[in-house]
């Protein structure tokens, strides 16, 4: 059987509305596919025309190659993955191409060809590819049927800067932008659902999550610190998130439960804790490769908080936004 290399195609979301400064934002997503793709067979990522292309080593299986486009999904900025092959620019070798990855794509019933070229140097437009390679296809698999609409596979065939991509597994990713696009935020990060979607929603905007969690240790146990670890590592994979700094916060809460009235006592933990996320902020997001800050001076500057808390007062505390 002849053999072609495997690659997988990432086509972007958002980055194509860009202008001028496209090439920015397509560096970025090359770099973040290159530090996340780390752990898998992959021999290069180019920038192509709209695309970005993995390379895949030679002998790597079509269960490698689908774990990496199923890691690649997770990725913001990634609008579709399609995992095929590479080949010439050749109708003939395409629709041997095809061939194989319309094989590796069972089981299914029914099928149809989707192909485009980008430029018109190659002299078969579109509509003759579509013909030419389901030619192709139906006589390799006369069982099979061809559909125009609900069929089980698409085979994308694209021509681009002289070169064929041929594949029969395409999926969509979640879009978005990449993340570093956008800057650095510092968020309050608890062991629920709400903070960790709204991170990961931020990322998804471009931006690279700082998680800040306050654990109530040492009056409580350190389970939620487990948990946020836990959460960490979900979106580490994607890279959704930078750091996580974790404050002990219990002794805090019990100074401020037994010096308040109950109706006042949320609304003040939570003014602490912007207080000590805005000063995390201040700190660390001009340098996010730093060593974490240094928490004996953070929890003297917690101190001073609740100093200035006990002298004020509730009746003369303003609270900030």
């Amino acid at each position: 059987m002849e053999e072609f290399q495997r690659i997988i195609l990432v086509h972007y979301h958002e980055i194509g509305l860009k202008g001028r400064n496209r090439g920015v934002f397509e560096k970025r997503l090359q770099k973040n596919l290159e530090a996340l793709l780390g752990a898998y067979p992959v021999v290069t990522i180019h920038r192509i025309s709209g695309r970005l292309l993995v390379f895949l080593r030679e002998g790597t299986t079509l269960e490698v190659a689908n774990q990496c486009t199923d890691a690649i999904l997770g990725v913001p900025g990634v609008a579709r993955a399609s995992c095929g092959f590479k080949c010439d620019l050749d109708i003939e070798v395409m629709g041997r191409a095809a061939c194989i990855a319309l094989a590796e794509a069972e089981p299914f019933s029914s099928f149809k060809v989707s192909a485009r070229r980008n430029h018109t140097v190659f002299p078969i437009d579109s509509m003759q590819m579509n013909r030419d390679i389901g030619e192709v296809l139906c006589e390799r698999f006369p069982e099979k049927r061809v559909q125009m609409k609900g069929q089980d596979v698409t085979v994308g065939v694209e021509a681009v800067e002289g070169t064929a991509y041929v594949y029969a597994r395409s999926v969509r990713g979640i879009g978005g932008l990449p993340v570093g696009s956008s800057g650095k935020v510092v968020c309050l990060l608890s062991s629920g659902i709400d903070s960790p979607v709204a991170t990961w929603r931020m990322a998804r905007r471009g931006a690279v999550p700082i998680g800040v969690h306050f654990s109530g240790r040492p009056q409580t146990s350190d389970a939620s610190e487990y948990l946020v670890d836990d959460i960490a590592h979900v979106l580490e994979r994607t890279g959704c998130i930078g750091r996580v700094y974790v404050v002990p916060f219990g002794d805090y809460q019990r100074e401020i439960s037994l010096s308040c009235p109950p109706s006042l006592r949320v609304i003040l933990y939570r003014r602490l804790m912007f207080r000590v996320a805005e000063e995390l902020a201040r700190r660390d997001l001009g340098c996010l490769d730093s060593e974490p800050a240094d928490y004996t001076e953070l929890n003297a500057r917690m101190d001073e908080y609740m100093d200035e808390f006990e002298k004020s007062g509730v009746e003369n505390l303003v609270l900030e936004a």
